[in-house]
C-alpha cells in the first residue's frame, strides 16, 4: 500500500488546512484487497508519515465481490476469516448499524 502514496501530492496541504491530520489508506477491489495503513499528513517522506503499517486487512463486501463469495457477498469472508467488521463509505450506514450486532457479527464501528 505504501508504494501508492505520494507524499508530494498537492492534496495533502489542502487536507491539513481543512483540519484533517490522520488518514487510513487502503487498496480497493476484490474480495481480499490488501492491507490498510495509518498515515499522518506531515513530513516530506513516506517514512515520516507512517503511523502504523499494516493496520488491518481490507476486503470488499459489495456487488463486485458477489461472485467470489459463491453468490453471497459476505459468504466466503465470514466463513473463512471470521473478520471484525468496520463499515466504511456507507453514507447512510447509521441506518443499519444495529444489524451486525443482531446477526452476531463481530463489529468495530462505522468510519
Amino acid at each position: 500500500m505504501l508504494e501508492g502514496i505520494n507524499p508530494a501530492s498537492q492534496l495533502i496541504p489542502v487536507e491539513r488546512i481543512e483540519g484533517i491530520t490522520t488518514i487510513m489508506a487502503s487498496a480497493g477491489g476484490g474480495l481480499i484487497s490488501g492491507q490498510a495503513v495509518a498515515l499522518g499528513l506531515w513530513g516530506d517522506r513516506i517514512e515520516d508519515m507512517v503511523i502504523k503499517s499494516p493496520v488491518a486487512p481490507v476486503g470488499q463486501i459489495n456487488e463486485g465481490a458477489k461472485g467470489t463469495g459463491g453468490g453471497s457477498r459476505a459468504g466466503v469472508m465470514a466463513r473463512e476469516y471470521n473478520p471484525k467488521l468496520v463499515i466504511e463509505g456507507a453514507v447512510e450506514g447509521w441506518q443499519v448499524a444495529d444489524q451486525p450486532a443482531t446477526a452476531r457479527v463481530p463489529y468495530e464501528g462505522l468510519l
